[in-house]
Order: structure tokens, then C-alpha cells, then sequence
């Protein structure tokens, strides 16, 4: 199985490609910038409506994204296919 990029790590670089501050960023979503903050920098996740949110924001699925654990993916089995 592949090594995925963890989630703190993939919202700060699809973040910057974009261009786009923490403030920025944390505007769209309607949050705190330190919420945002808190993402990039620990293992925090955002709640699950704010998780859509960001992949409609940046077009990723959640497991793109990072957004989804092992149990969760194997529990998923063939339905994202």
C-alpha cells in the first residue's frame, strides 16, 4: 500500500499552490484563522462538514485529502469505486 501524504501536510501545500494565507484560507471556510493553524500544524481534524468543505474547496476526495483512516477505508470496501 502506498504512503499517503498525512492531511496537516497535504492542506498546507494545496493551500500554498494556491497562493492563499491561513487568513485566507480560514475566511472561505468560514473559521478562525487558528483553526486553520491548528490543522497544519498537529494531527487535528476538521469536523466533519468542514472536511467537505475543503474538498469541494480544493476538488480532492477525502481520501485524497488524507482525511480517511485505515478502519475507515477497509470498512469502505468497493463502494467508492
Amino acid at each position: 500500500m502506498a504512503q499517503r501524504t498525512p492531511f496537516h501536510q497535504q492542506l498546507k501545500y494545496e493551500r500554498e499552490q494556491r497562493g492563499w494565507s491561513q487568513q485566507e484560507l480560514a475566511k472561505k471556510l468560514d473559521v478562525d484563522p487558528k483553526t486553520v493553524y491548528r490543522w497544519e500544524s498537529t494531527s487535528h481534524l476538521p469536523q466533519p462538514l468542514l472536511r467537505r468543505r475543503l474538498c469541494e474547496l480544493f476538488g480532492k476526495s477525502a481520501e485524497e485529502f488524507g482525511l480517511l483512516n485505515e478502519q475507515q477505508e477497509q470498512g469502505s470496501g468497493n463502494a467508492s469505486m
